[in-house]
This record gives structure tokens, sequence and C-alpha cells, in this order.
């Protein structure tokens, strides 16, 4: 019913209504485990950019960690893509240990030039 003040005598008719949406199915096609980490570290270096044009002491925080998380997920697409990649588990076994990530990083690049010269050699 109305509120009788605003409508004296006059109930309110009750509202009946359909309504039927018809979207087109998503469509998501299945991402490589390096893709999504470089995906994350693009979007996030975009978004990096505004705290990087405010004062330092506005923020340093803000853009540090930022950074890292780009830095983290950069890695990881490297490290999940370079020739016989890390699995997602091991990448999780890793979590957000950055010296970690640059290490396995390092020592995967070293590998990768070394058989590349090996290559070379043959």
């Amino acid at each position: 019913m109305c509120n009788p003040r605003l409508y004296p005598g006059k109930p309110m008719e009750p509202i009946t209504a359909t309504f039927s949406v018809i979207e087109e199915p998503d469509l998501v096609a299945p991402v490589a485990l390096h893709e999504a980490f470089l995906a994350v570290a693009v979007g996030l270096m975009r978004g990096a950019m505004a705290p990087a044009d405010a004062p330092p002491f506005e923020s340093a925080w803000a853009l540090a960690l930022v950074s890292g998380h780009i830095l983290e997920c950069s890695l990881k697409a490297f490290l999940s893509k370079a020739g016989g990649g890390l699995t997602e588990q091991e990448l999780i076994n890793v979590g957000h240990n950055l010296s970690e990530l640059w290490a396995r990083a390092v020592r995967r690049a070293s590998l990768s030039v070394l058989l590349r010269r090996i290559g070379q050699r043959l």
C-alpha cells in the first residue's frame, strides 16, 4: 500500500513486470602463466605513473610497494617462460621473496646464455 498521507483514499496497485537480458557469451581464452604475470606487471606499471608524478614525501611508500610488485611479476613471468620454466607451484613456493626470484632469474639467464654459446660452438 502507498503512504495514505501522500495519496489519501487511493490504494496503490501492485506493479508486475518481467525483464529479460540476453548477452553474448563471454569468451576467455586460456592464458599461459608467463602471460598472466606479464599482464599484471604491465598493468601495474601504468598505475605506477600516478605516484611517480607525486611529490616523494606523499608517494614514496606507495611507489616502493607497486615497484616491488612489478618486479615480482616481471621476474615470475621470465622464470615461467624461460626454457624449463618454473611451474606455478614452484613460483607459489618462492612467494614474494624478491631476492630468491632475482637469484633464480640470474641463474636461468646465465644458463640460457651458456647454452646459446655452446650451441654456437657446435
